[in-house]
């Protein structure tokens, strides 16, 4: 009889283990599949100009009007806007390479608010690139904006790139 009694209480204690052990390795289960799932996230897009002569009008976003790539659909050619489609954190590039000679003034924005301010002075074709990881919230609206009317070498020469680094 205590043979039988010690049998069912250890069975009663295996099952309870295991049951533990399952939800635990549920638990698990879920964080890794929503891991992967962040990990999984692709975005980048880089874009430039049809045209190669190109211009832009001063105190207005730069529309580059051709995405070479745009990987998640993030970057609009129309309004010259990326819009970011997960919190994370990005990395955007820009270059714009002189006509002749220019005063060059781009800025990056960041929900309307300037975030990165790139200027030069040349009396020469020249380039001028500038670099800026940040953290975006779902929905946060990246663009460049020109301060001046400017004409600048376009297609391949000038561009806006950006990349999803890490979502979370």
């Amino acid at each position: 009889m205590m043979a039988i009694g010690l049998l069912v209480l250890l069975v009663l204690m295996v099952s309870k283990v295991d049951a533990d052990d399952v939800s635990y390795l549920q638990k698990e289960t879920t964080a890794l599949k929503l891991k992967i799932d962040l990990l999984s996230k692709r975005v980048f897009f880089k874009a430039t100009f049809q045209d190669p002569i190109a211009s832009c009008k001063g105190d207005q976003a730069v529309i580059f009007d051709s995405a070479q790539t745009n990987v998640g659909n993030a970057y609009s050619s129309t309004s010259g806007v990326f819009t970011a489609p997960f919190r994370g954190d990005y990395v955007f590039a820009y270059q714009t390479f002189s006509y002749g000679g220019a005063d060059i003034s781009w800025d990056l924005y960041i929900n309307d608010q300037m975030a990165l301010r790139a200027r030069s002075r040349t009396s020469d074709d020249t380039s001028n690139e500038s670099v800026l990881p940040v953290t975006l919230q779902a929905g946060d609206r990246v663009y460049v904006k020109s301060h001046l009317d400017l004409t600048f070498y376009g297609r391949n020469h000038s561009f806006f790139a950006g990349w999803l680094v890490t979502a979370f």
